[in-house]
């Protein structure tokens, strides 16, 4: 081994643990379109209920992103992901514990806005963390390690779809 070779051990170990983030965080929020949409259908909430509900993680991110960089100056970046991380495992017990559905929409709302945070904030850091002449191939392989989470919620949609000869509700 040569001088350098912990230094590239230590970036491959981040790089390594700063994937496993983004491809957990991808696949908690596919699976819970898919959970949560299924289940206020079972408890009775109309289309336009269950659309405004899943607008909710799109509407955080848009919300949550242009703070991000305030938030940064703040605080140490590695508390904000620990906390964002926390709001994102902890919101969805929340489902578990309250059938009301404005509960649910802030519920969603807060576990897609810390979610996106993760996104942004860890793809700031896998950037940071790649080497120069391979920064352009890391940042481009970034929405690939996240991409459990839509084909997820795609082949679950499938189970919703109507049947031929079958009225949609």
């Amino acid at each position: 081994m040569t001088q350098g070779a912990p230094g590239t051990v230590t970036a491959h170990l981040k790089m390594t643990v700063l994937s496993a983030t983004v491809a957990a965080a991808a696949a908690a929020a596919g699976a819970s379109y898919a959970y949560v949409d299924l289940s206020l259908h079972r408890m009775g909430a109309s289309a336009t209920a269950i659309g405004l509900n899943a607008a909710m993680p799109a509407l955080a991110w848009l919300l949550t992103t242009p703070l991000m960089p305030t938030l940064l100056r703040r605080f140490d970046p590695g508390a904000v992901l620990r906390a964002l991380l926390v709001v994102a495992m902890l919101s969805p017990l929340g489902f578990v514990l309250s059938a009301d559905q404005d509960v649910w929409m802030a519920l969603r709302f807060l576990f897609g806005g810390s979610l996106g945070m993760v996104f942004r904030l860890t793809e700031y850091w896998i950037s940071a963390a790649s080497p120069d002449d391979r920064r352009g191939s890391t940042s481009v392989s970034t929405p690939a390690r996240s991409a459990p989470g839509p084909p997820w919620e795609r082949l679950s949609s499938r189970s919703r779809e109507p049947r031929a000869g079958r009225r949609s509700c």
